[in-house]
């Protein structure tokens, strides 16, 4: 009993001035006008990475113009940057903005990291016939992941300020969040960008260089940030 007074006690709860409060709700209507027109795109997308018995090996996402890509894939860094910052030990105030900016910005980097390994593996891939899905085809899944996985960061993150949830139950959440997003982008690898075209093997050194790695990777630069 005294564990569970403890979780919920007012200094382990999550704390924000009206600042971020605004920022949040405008950040959320952003999402909104950004994805919303797309919306039965988005559903039949993220359906598709787990229909695990009839796996569907067509990979649909919403078409943005570059702008629009760029503008989405912002806010998407941002609602995680949201998420880190209410998952640990950040009260928002007007001090530790920059600290929410620099966690922007490592979510900005993991997001050209990721495309700019796609694209080099899967341009080599597609040219030696080793997988049969266009490349920018695969980009553009991927973004629409990663999208996704910022509109549920920010819902979460609105979650813990608006409703005051314990820092464990969002970090929990998002562990959630990641393993669900990951195993899904993971099961449509294998269903739709390789289609058992390559060994188990290369297959898993595709996942630990394009998937694991990368998400280590970023794991361990928040761990040093946030701690």
């Amino acid at each position: 009993m005294s564990i569970f007074l403890n979780i919920f006690s007012v200094e382990n709860l999550i704390q924000a001035d009206d600042t971020v409060l605004c920022i949040m709700t405008l950040l959320f209507f952003m999402f909104c006008l950004q994805m919303g027109p797309n919306r039965s795109v988005y559903v039949y997308a993220v359906n598709s990475m787990f229909r695990f018995r009839s796996p569907d090996s067509d990979v649909q996402y919403p078409t943005y113009k570059p702008a629009g890509t760029v503008f989405l894939s912002l806010i998407s860094s941002l609602g995680m940057a949201f998420l880190v910052a209410t998952s640990f030990k950040v009260k928002f105030t007007d001090s530790v903005l920059l600290g929410l900016l620099i966690l922007w910005g490592y979510f900005i980097f993991f997001m050209i990291l990721k495309i700019l390994l796609y694209q080099a593996v899967s341009i080599w891939l597609f040219n030696t016939q080793s997988i049969s899905l266009k490349p920018i085809r695969w980009r553009g899944f991927f973004i629409m992941v990663f999208s996704v996985a910022g509109l549920f960061s920010l819902v979460l993150s609105a979650f813990a300020v608006f409703f005051s949830l314990p820092r464990i139950v969002m970090v929990i959440c998002g562990l959630l969040l990641l393993v669900f997003m990951e195993a899904g982008l993971i099961f449509k690898l294998k269903t739709a960008l390789f289609r058992n075209k390559c060994s188990n093997l290369f297959f898993f050194l595709y996942l630990c260089a394009l998937e694991i790695g990368p998400v280590l990777a970023i794991a361990v630069l928040l761990g040093k940030t946030v701690s």
